[in-house]
């Protein structure tokens, strides 16, 4: 018989996010226990912290899908804040439909010249 886990808390999730334990929060992404709400928020939390791999790992498991606008400004508005180039590029790209000169474009109006 397969044993089901256990989902994850928000207050388990806090506090690994405290700690800034990426590795554990990685292996809780790998183990399918967040709920979507979780997956956004960690989404957010990893643009904030900085971690590229971690953002992308959120990204392959569902952040910022279907029409979530509101995680796409503050992810959006917390890369230029963080005035990370390649994080800004990678969101604009998740959020669809711009081709790499107006991203580029839109990155140095946002951060400065290349």
């Amino acid at each position: 018989m397969m044993e089901t886990k256990k989902a994850v808390s928000n207050s388990e999730l806090d506090e690994l996010s405290r700690k800034k334990d990426i590795n554990a929060i990685v292996g809780l992404v790998g183990d399918d226990r967040l709920t979507e709400g979780q997956i956004d928020q960690l989404f957010i939390w990893a643009i904030q912290s900085g971690s590229l791999e971690l953002v992308k790992l959120l990204r392959a498991k569902g952040a910022m899908s279907g029409g979530l606008h509101v995680v796409n400004d503050i992810a959006l508005r917390n890369a230029v804040s963080r005035k990370d180039r390649e994080l800004v590029r990678q969101i604009i790209e998740w959020a669809g439909g711009i081709d790499r000169f107006h991203i580029d474009l839109i990155i140095s109006l946002m951060i400065g010249p290349l």
